[in-house]
């Protein structure tokens, strides 16, 4: 098996760890997130009539997901797995690092319980989104990979969201 398909594999494996810890744990910060998506999903306005301190990303995710399919739990916190997938997806296919990233997706959704990773909170979107923008990063400077177009876009993107969560 080359090093490539064992990355990838890895990364499917990920997946499927983090869906077992789905509804591991609780945390008050996460229950604030969840009310709050479901007010602006209703017409509410983050920072006027909703009070927070923290940053929009979290909000906005939730109050999409809650919009969707209605408040369900298992719903948000699913498509924050998918998401930390995603981005691992992204630096793998982007950096050509596949088997480093792959391994490293594997450990982090087995650890991502220990640090609420597998709750709606600024870490779990944050974390995963600065680890592939180093990634790419490296393979730029590097010069495993050339800079393309869909570098900048997930660089720039993946920063985006990262500072949206937590800057």
């Amino acid at each position: 098996m080359t090093s490539t398909r064992l990355g990838w594999l890895l990364l499917g494996g990920a997946g499927i760890v983090g869906a077992l810890t789905i509804y591991h744990g609780t945390f008050s910060d996460e229950a604030d997130i969840l009310v709050a998506g479901q007010l602006i999903a209703n017409g509410s306005k983050l920072y006027t009539s909703i009070f927070s301190h923290h940053f929009p990303w979290p909000y906005w995710w939730s109050a999409l997901l809650i919009a969707a399919v209605g408040p369900s739990i298992l719903a948000v916190r699913a498509s924050l797995l998918i998401f930390q997938i995603a981005a691992f997806a992204v630096a793998m296919r982007l950096s050509g690092y596949v088997l480093a990233v792959g391994l490293t997706a594997f450990a982090w959704s087995i650890l991502r319980i220990f640090y609420r990773g597998n709750q709606v909170l600024y870490s779990g979107f944050a974390g995963p989104t600065l680890l592939a923008v180093c990634v790419i990063v490296l393979a730029l400077l590097t010069r495993k990979r050339g800079p393309t177009l869909w570098h900048g876009a997930a660089i720039g993107g993946l920063a985006g969201i990262a500072f949206l969560n937590d800057p």
